[in-house]
């Protein structure tokens, strides 16, 4: 027998129910568990044979009630508990009156006076707060690009047979932001050493060029461009990889090797994190198979670079500009055009891009106070003075100093300019004008 404190002992039968109560507990209490870890689990684990999630996402629940009728479910339950709770009330205190009437006139203390709520409480303070601006889902995506960007190279090694062979050569093809990325990339796997590298628009890809693979960038995996070359690159031998975030879609049949990053996936029209998350891991496959361009960070700094842009103040005055212009050299240009779409796209604004060495060849033109000139990568020499001769604002902050943005990780402060922008407009970046997730064309629509 145990001995309690004080002496008393306990008998075997009592420890022996204890024991018993303990393990039905735990056997229905682990039920409860399982489901828990397994809400946990990003989409890309739940395959996984381990008892613990190796990422935990705690957006899983955010994305449930954002997604579900839980809201309004709950919304209405306050009201009609609400509700209920006034008429029971009411009845309360007619029911009180019809017994004092009966029952005859009762002396009683005059009630307390009722303290009168005063602003600077914080319950007041919490109510002006619900009555603030909701953050956009756009804006949480963008926040979200370092750690998609970690697990991008995290998930290299499933990918990688998916992925262009040194020497390949490759087309590099998708549609709007998509198109821009693989533009950059391109860059970057020529200039790295890995083979000659095209990019184009799906719509634009040239019929009868000699190509080793064709990597089509797709989030959605049902963009009618994407998915009519894929099917005529089959028909011409080509082998094809796809790269999108929906594993669901007719993407999946027409590739013949697919790269899924669904933990990138955005509810979002405007693409950012996607896009970007593609990018970081094709960088880290170049740097696994040695080909980073010389001058090109590795990932690991660009990820680190992500985590300060989310939160670096923008420079003063520039979400007031009237114009931006944005430009790059090398795979850099591919940035600038994606910097540029996203003002468009989120903002309605008027952007323009071009490669850094041909702004002197007439788009200065148009700098002057009041605009912005954004420049990713280091700026050609003497084009600052250029630009401050203009009285344009001049944006910089990836150049070749120490304490320089990787190239990637400044668009993810272009990507905050448009949602402010946006939001000071009073436009809404998550319900961008004219524009859906993905372009599905009908029969007569193909060009």
């Amino acid at each position: 027998m145990s001995a309690r404190p004080g002496g008393r002992r306990i008998a075997p039968r009592t420890l022996a129910l204890a024991g018993a109560a303990w393990l039905l507990a735990a056997v229905f209490l682990l039920p409860y568990l399982v489901m828990t870890l397994t809400a946990l689990r990003p989409a890309d684990e739940l395959r996984d044979a381990t008892y613990l999630p190796r990422h935990f996402a705690w957006s899983n629940f955010i994305d449930v009630w954002r997604e579900s009728t839980l809201g309004g479910n709950l919304k209405v339950t306050l009201l009609v508990a609400g509700g209920s709770t006034v008429l029971a009330a009411r009845g309360l205190r007619t029911d009180r009156r019809i017994g004092q009437v009966a029952d005859g006139p009762r002396s009683r203390p005059p009630p307390a006076s009722l303290p009168t709520p005063s602003p600077s409480l914080p319950l007041a303070r919490g109510a002006r707060r619900m009555t603030s601006r909701t953050p956009s889902q756009t804006s949480a995506e963008i926040a979200s690009q370092p750690e998609c960007w970690r697990r991008a190279a995290d998930a290299l090694p499933r990918h990688t047979g998916a992925l262009p062979r040194r020497g390949e050569r490759v087309a590099v093809v998708g549609c709007g932001t998509s198109w821009f990325m693989a533009q950059a990339y391109a860059v970057l796997r020529e200039s790295g050493g890995h083979g000659v590298t095209d990019a184009f628009a799906a719509s634009e890809f040239p019929p009868g060029r000699d190509y080793d693979r064709i990597l089509a960038v797709s989030r959605s995996g049902t963009t009618t461009e994407v998915l009519d070359l894929l099917g005529l690159a089959r028909t011409a031998g080509i082998p094809t990889t796809a790269v999108t975030a929906d594993p669901a879609t007719p993407v999946m049949a027409l590739a013949d090797a697919v790269a899924v990053l669904d933990f990138a996936d955005e509810r979002s029209v405007v693409q950012t994190r996607f896009a970007t998350s593609v990018l970081a891991l094709l960088r880290a496959h170049l740097e696994a198979e040695g080909a980073r361009p010389d001058g090109v960070h590795p990932l690991d700094r660009a990820v680190r670079d992500a985590g300060r842009a989310v939160t670096q103040p923008l420079p003063a005055g520039l979400r007031d500009a009237e114009q931006f212009t944005f430009l790059g050299r090398g795979w850099t240009h591919g940035l600038a055009l994606e910097a540029g779409l996203k003002m468009r796209e989120a903002a309605g604004a008027w952007t323009e891009a071009y490669p850094a060495m041909e702004y002197r060849h007439g788009p200065i033109s148009i700098a002057e106070p009041g605009r912005a000139t954004w420049v990713f990568g280091p700026a050609p020499a003497g084009l600052a003075e250029d630009i401050a001769r203009t009285g344009a604002l001049l944006v910089t902050g990836s150049g070749s100093a120490d304490d320089d943005l990787d190239p990637l990780a400044d668009l993810v402060r272009a990507q905050r300019l448009a949602v402010e922008v946006a939001e000071a407009r009073g436009c809404d970046p998550d319900r961008p004008r004219h524009l859906t997730r993905s372009v599905v064309l009908a029969e007569q629509q193909r060009g």
